[in-house]
């Protein structure tokens, strides 16, 4: 687990499926050790079941039948208090970043798509002592610890780049917009949409 500054907590997605493949390994194994016997029937669809739940921390028994499976119980329920405490984490550093951005940003730089060109901009503009918030709509984009790291903020656009996350960008009050996506096309219908952004926020700033 890492962190970049002001970032969020950050697990390698390959960590997180290695301890999966862990966790269902050693509940395997442990439960063909406890099951070895005539009195006992090991069924693979009945682990598997049980397996899953650990994830839950359904069934989990106080007292594992040895200590492969309460290595996999444990194991599966770092996993599932990692998940919750990266949801909780992931909006509360939202909240804490929108209120920054509304009291502390005007007069700053916003660009629109992190990309090679895009992350030098956005990491010269900080360093040069700029406020500067990028938007980007891919969470796995490669260039967001780096500017991050610079000390600008990234907004993640789930749901594309529309008006809401101008808005929370303060893209009304931004000294510039900075657009250079890869694509022409989606650079044009970008700085279309920032027009009409900015147009309808002083139609209603003026009414």
């Amino acid at each position: 687990m890492s962190a970049t500054p002001g970032g969020s907590p950050k697990i390698k997605p390959v960590y997180i499926i290695a301890l999966v493949i862990l966790v269902f390994v050693l509940s395997f194994v442990g439960h063909i050790q406890y099951l070895h016997g005539p009195e006992h029937h090991f069924s693979v669809w009945g682990v598997l079941y049980a397996t899953t739940l650990f994830f839950f921390l359904h069934h989990a028994d106080p007292e594992p039948h040895n200590t492969l499976i309460l290595i996999a119980e444990l194991l599966a329920m770092f996993l599932f208090l990692a998940g919750i405490f990266a949801f909780v984490f992931k909006g509360l550093r939202k909240t804490w970043l929108l209120q920054r951005i509304k009291k502390q940003y005007k007069g700053h730089v916003v660009i629109l798509h992190l990309s090679k060109l895009t992350k030098q901009i956005a990491i010269m503009l900080a360093k040069a002592g700029y406020k500067v918030i990028a938007i980007e709509p891919h969470a796995d984009n490669h260039f967001i610890e780096a500017v991050e790291k610079a000390g600008v903020i990234v907004l993640l656009g789930e749901h594309g780049i529309d008006s809401h996350i101008l808005a929370d960008a303060r893209l009304q009050v931004a000294a510039t917009c900075i657009i250079a996506h890869d694509n022409d096309e989606v650079n044009m219908a970008l700085a279309s949409q920032v027009a009409q952004f900015k147009k309808a926020h002083v139609s209603n700033a003026d009414s």
